[in-house]
């Protein structure tokens, strides 16, 4: 097999962008906040950008990220603020969505305009804690190498793993770039393959028949593959391809008298290329980890904090860093405990230069308040980098921000008197999306963390809600109830409307192991050797004598038991039961099902340091048990009246032979929320004759919204956005209970609307 489309990264190593969207939802914001922007922003060839385009002739922008905001800048203007939706899933987990049910990142569609894309993320805070940029890259202009490390041991076994991409004259990798690339290796080691991650490519990993080495970039990247010999010496390898810039780089290879893996590093240094320090100009930067032995590990600049300060601007990205403009700059990097800083000075450009536009400053303010004018503002250049320069601002009467409207703040440049504009939003929230969900009798419902809420400037946002208490008498049985809760800034309340059934379905097993985690937990009174109580939850539900994924208790015992500890990643919670299902081995052979009892686990929370779920004065007896056999025997359903507990086990009485079973498992179940309604729009206490698709209805210009009335079926929800302005219009969104959108309906008053 050359290559596998599956995966989280390619062959060559290369993360594919599902390797983000597993961080996005496995690593907490608090411990590695992430973002991810993908595609690249090369479209500038008809017949690529078409692969990839809308109708409309847009690229769909998306974005992965574990914080809850991500807003997305193109040439450094916004194109809008997004949010994700934290969701708890059927194992209790939480996760996050995008603006839709089941996407699993933010999306934008915009047209091509060739630049810098940049997401910025943000917490609940509204503090920037990820940024990721990908730029339009010019014509092919170099080859770099990227080593992971500058010395192999002498032992003949020691690898380095050297990545190639393909750069324009700014440093930035060309992602369409398909050059073949020739390598060339002088000094004691030896190439030991190439790669590019392309699953369709036929090229081969290992040397050509007439003994050269060269491998075609895949967008833009690839990865040469280095072994030591048994002879100390200095490594060089050199990358070339036709048109482009070489680069070599070298390794020694030598005995380290000092182990990575028992030393730690003691300090951290900057390696800058040589050049000029100017503005407009790039310079490349290496850092590295110094260890006790003098041997340097590079450092990859991601995983560095980076401190810029001054006067001066200079801008860090990966490898390299933009000297934007003129003043002296301190750069304090970070990594652990380890600390260096630089201090230097950014001449100015030699030609002066004439400013092309000002960006205008976008901000956002709450009714009633002053905005939080910036004291400088970036201005692009007819060459060369953008340039920051003070700016003075004309403010406008306070009165201007007492309601929902755009304001356009003048201002001017101080050093040459270049116009300036500050585009403020003064915004709020005009309405609260209702919601509805469905919950079983004796399980309180899933309160949702946040609600969708309309603002004055027409964007939509997720808000956080404090929702009121519910008493368990409300979902003691069938029935409906509306929970209110309050919006921060918001005097609307939110409310969720609760329907309570007994009717649910199965839902998934919530019994088995998970790879990585202790939990759910299969315990049992004893165990033979070879069948221990790990085969209970190991997914295997073979019965045959040929299986050996079996629990089988010990010989001799006339009462055994086995179970299940609930909880995941590590921590033990409680669930639902009412069910219990038994798959019995061959080896059982006759199996007195009258003497079964289901007990529950009803202590405080267990933990897996003291088991003290297997304490017998912790157990209670389960209500109305109910054994339902298969026609062959081999599968027992227990059916009995619900219990939350952490744990669940089945005994076993009057045994005369060992008990033999190859799973157990519980299955959640789960009320199935409504899917569809029949909605009715009554205005003044009159039915309004709406046809099928009729969504517009003209109303008087002197109706008010306590004159309306939405009657909806199967607990459907409604949510009445004002007008955001004059002449526009009033909408109703329709819900069904499972959330999905049934019709939006626009209120005009009349005049307003060509009927």
């Amino acid at each position: 097999m050359k290559s596998s489309y599956f995966g989280l990264v390619d062959t060559a190593g290369i993360p594919k962008n599902d390797y983000f969207l597993y961080q996005s939802q496995w690593r907490s914001v608090e411990d590695y906040p992430m973002v991810h922007l993908f595609p690249h922003w090369n479209w500038e060839d008809d017949e690529r950008r078409a692969q990839v385009a809308d109708e409309e002739g847009k690229i769909p922008v998306r974005v992965y990220s574990n914080a809850s905001h991500v807003e997305l800048f193109l040439n450094g203007r916004s194109q809008g603020k997004k949010c994700f939706v934290r969701k708890k899933g059927s194992n209790g987990l939480f996760y996050q969505e995008g603006q839709r049910e089941e996407e699993l990142f933010l999306e934008w569609r915009l047209p091509f305009i060739p630049g810098k894309l940049v997401a910025v993320a943000t917490d609940e805070d509204g503090q920037e804690v990820a940024r990721e940029m990908v730029q339009t890259a010019g014509q092919p202009a170099r080859i770099r190498l990227l080593t992971d490390q500058e010395r192999l041991k002498s032992d003949g076994q020691d690898l380095s793993y050297v990545y190639f991409q393909v750069e324009d004259e700014a440093g930035v990798v060309v992602p369409t770039a398909q050059h073949k690339v020739d390598f060339q290796l002088d000094g004691p080691g030896r190439i030991l393959g190439v790669d590019n991650g392309e699953q369709a490519s036929r090229e081969r990993y290992q040397v050509q028949a007439d003994g050269r080495w060269h491998r075609k970039a895949f967008n833009g990247r690839g990865l040469v593959i280095l072994g030591s010999r048994e002879v100390e010496g200095l490594l060089s390898l050199r990358a070339s391809s036709d048109g482009l810039v070489s680069d070599d780089r070298t390794i020694w290879i030598g005995k380290e008298e000092v182990s990575q893996s028992t030393s730690d590093p003691i300090g951290l240094s900057l390696h800058i290329e040589e050049g000029e320090w100017r503005e407009d100009r790039q310079v490349f930067v290496t850092c590295y980890l110094d260890y006790p032995d003098g041997h340097q590990q590079v450092l990859p600049s991601q995983a560095v904090t980076w401190k810029v300060s001054g006067e001066g601007w200079l801008v860090v990205q990966e490898g390299v860093w933009e000297l934007r403009q003129a003043g002296y700059v301190e750069i304090h990097a970070r990594y652990d405990e380890l600390e260096t800083t630089l201090k230097k000075k950014i001449e100015p450009a030699m030609m002066e230069k004439t400013i092309r536009r000002v960006r205008p400053v976008h901000l956002y303010t709450q009714l009633g308040q002053m905005p939080n004018l910036p004291d400088t503002v970036i201005a692009e250049m007819v060459e060369g980098s953008p340039k920051r320069y003070p700016v003075v601002w004309e403010l406008p009467n306070p009165e201007t921000f007492s309601h929902y409207q755009n304001v356009l703040i003048s201002g001017q440049i101080r050093e040459n008197h270049t116009q300036a504009q500050a585009i403020v939003t003064v915004s709020g929230i005009q309405a609260v999306e209702e919601k509805s969900c469905v919950t079983l009798i004796q399980e309180p419902p899933r309160l949702p963390e946040t609600v969708r809420v309309y603002l004055s400037n027409g964007m939509t946002d997720q808000a956080k809600v404090d929702w009121e208490s519910i008493l368990p008498s409300q979902y003691e049985q069938v029935g409906s109830f509306v929970v209110k809760g309050r919006v921060d800034g918001c005097l609307v309340p939110a409310v969720l409307k609760v329907r309570v059934t007994d009717q649910a379905d199965l839902g998934q097993v919530i019994s088995n192991q998970w790879t990585g985690s202790t939990l759910p937990l299969a315990f049992a009174s004893s165990e033979q050797e070879g069948h221990e109580a790990q085969y209970l939850n190991d997914r295997q539900t073979d019965a045959h004598r040929e299986s050996s994924h079996y629990w089988a208790s010990c010989h001799g015992e006339e009462r055994a038991y086995a179970g299940i500890l609930f909880g995941d990643a590590g921590t033990v919670s409680s669930v639902f039961v009412d069910n219990l299902t038994l798959y019995l081995h061959e080896k059982t052979g006759t199996l007195p099902l009258d003497t079964l009892r289901v007990d529950y686990y009803d202590g405080g929370q267990p933990s897996l340091d003291d088991a003290n779920h297997l304490n017998e004065d912790h157990w209670k007896k389960v209500a109305h048990l109910k054994t339902v056999p298969s026609d062959d025997g081999q599968v027992v359903q227990l059916q009995f009246d619900k219990v939350k507990t952490y744990a669940i086990r089945v005994v076993f009485s009057q045994l005369t032979q060992p008990v033999a079973l190859s799973e157990l498992q519980v299955f959640s179940k789960k009320a199935i929320a409504k899917d569809a309604t029949e909605v009715e729009l009554w205005y003044q206490g009159t039915k309004q004759d709406l046809q099928e698709g009729q969504y517009d209805l003209s109303l008087p210009e002197d109706w008010k919204e306590t004159d309306l009335q939405v009657k909806m079926t199967n607990n459907a929800s409604k949510t009445i956005v004002p007008a955001l302005q004059p002449g526009q219009a009033h909408r109703i969104i329709v819900r069904s209970e499972d959330n999905h959108l049934v019709a939006e309906y626009r209120l005009w008053q009349r005049g307003s609307h060509d009927e």
